[in-house]
């Protein structure tokens, strides 16, 4: 799902800098997928670690 919206978003960078090189634009992509990929791992971390946290407190 994250990562639809991160190519959603480059291509609206892509067709906004189109005046841009396609290395550019490469690297943008790389970017956008690893830092999607890293929040999507934070988030998941985070809602783990809140779950534990809510358990240990109910118990």
């Amino acid at each position: 799902m994250t990562s639809l919206i991160v190519c959603a978003g480059f291509l609206r960078i892509s067709t906004a800098n189109s005046h841009y090189s396609l290395r550019k634009n490469v690297k943008k992509t790389i970017f956008l997928f690893s830092y999607g990929a890293k929040s999507v791992k934070m988030n998941l971390c985070y809602a783990q670690k809140e779950k534990k946290e809510l358990i240990g407190g109910k118990t």
